[in-house]
């Protein structure tokens, strides 16, 4: 059964036909909701996210890599999280996340630019931090250590047009390039209150392309 107290559903992001069978026990196994989206002939990770979104039939939408392994315990904490204001709540970093659709009315439909994968996970974070929303992330549920199915090197082009390192000043990202237009409609705004970007809760990621560039989360400044 749902969370006595909020309306959500588990929008199950699939590749590989095995680890997502494996996925979908364990939430039926915990009793939570969810829909399998497949995602073998979406050109990036953006686009299957856009599809999950599209698909939600609910105001709270919870993206599942199939390599997570969540519990209802886990969705209570990703709940509660929001609950206390935070914009998206990542319990194992992208793979396992949640939000309010009112962020995404703010902010923007996932970048589908970002062909194959890989840093659109950078450009989200930079885009709450634009939008002075907070974000919260940690690795906090069984995950499977496993390669990703998406590949990069577009991804990274776009991200080096999209955003320029700032020379002077606070910001050390300075944006270069709008969003697209909303492929869809999110349905009318639900007012909420969320907590300012100063309020967000980052965990250094590991094992990412060694740039100049480095990853997003140490140049932040939080």
């Amino acid at each position: 059964m749902e969370n006595s107290t909020h309306t959500y559903r588990i929008m199950l992001a699939w590749h590989l036909t095995d680890i997502a069978k494996q996925c979908i026990a364990k939430l039926e196994e915990q009793d939570l909701p969810h829909t399998p989206v497949c995602g073998l002939l979406d050109p990036s990770c953006t686009a299957l996210w856009n599809r999950c979104v599209e698909k939600c039939p609910t105001e709270i939408v919870i993206i599942c890599n199939q390599k997570a392994r969540p519990t209802r315990a886990n969705v209570n904490r990703l709940l509660e999280l929001l609950d206390a204001g935070h914009g998206i709540v990542g319990l194992h970093h992208f793979g396992f996340f949640g939000f309010y659709k009112e962020v995404l009315r703010r902010i923007g439909l996932f970048d589908e630019r970002f062909v194959g994968g890989w840093f659109e996970d950078n450009d989200v974070i930079l885009r709450l931090q634009e939008a002075n929303l907070s974000y919260y992330e940690a690795e906090e549920l069984e995950y499977l250590d496993a390669g990703s199915a998406w590949t990069w090197a577009k991804s990274f082009e776009h991200f080096k047009n999209k955003w320029r390192l700032g020379l002077h000043g606070g910001a050390k990202y300075l944006r270069a390039l709008p969003e697209l237009p909303p492929a869809f409609d999110l349905g009318p705004s639900q007012p909420r209150n969320f907590l300012p970007w100063s309020a967000s809760v980052l965990t250094p990621m590991q094992g990412l392309v060694t740039t100049s560039w480095d990853h997003v989360h140490p140049l932040l400044g939080v």
